[in-house]
């Protein structure tokens, strides 16, 4: 199984770099998409056994719309005479699993607007806010159960902020 995991891993990578060298492939791309993808390997844990394809265009929307709202929210401050910020920290509970969601969550929670996490603990993030003015619980939240969705994790309700600090 570890054989088959690299092979893909490495025939991604080579398609990869197939696609950004205009379909030209060399001894060099051969052997340092090979090593990369020991690498990843060794580094990355595996994916779960079974993905629940059904819930990532949810999951797709969710990450689209942080992306958007992210941007337009960054943009906004940057180009107004006096920014608005009062920014905080919040110790987010996380429920999700050891691995590779929990990486992933603490990596997209940074395209939400206003939000990036800055220290993980074993069950918390914390996730430093710009603005007070930002609601930003329902949106990790939402996040969370769309990824648990995605890779078959149920969630018990998530904990209200307010109550778990």
């Amino acid at each position: 199984m570890p054989l088959l995991r690299i092979v893909g891993i490495w025939l991604v990578l080579l398609l990869v770099w197939w696609a950004l060298a205009e379909g030209q492939l060399s001894g060099f791309a051969l052997v340092w998409t090979a090593v990369v993808a020991l690498l990843i390997h060794k580094i990355w844990p595996p994916f779960p056994t079974r993905l629940h394809w059904r819930h990532l265009p949810a999951l797709i929307i969710l990450f689209l719309r942080a992306s958007l709202l992210g941007g337009l929210d960054v943009s906004r401050r940057a180009f107004h005479p006096q920014p608005q910020i009062n920014s905080y920290f919040i110790d987010y509970p996380l429920q999700l699993p050891p691995g590779w969601a929990r990486a992933v969550w603490v990596s997209v929670i940074g395209l939400f607007p206003g939000t990036l996490s800055v220290a993980v603990a074993d069950k918390w993030v914390r996730v430093h806010v710009l603005d007070d003015g930002l609601e930003v619980e329902d949106d990790l939240k939402a996040l969370e159960y769309h990824l648990a969705a995605f890779i078959g994790f149920g969630l018990p309700t998530a904990p209200s902020i307010k109550e778990a600090i």
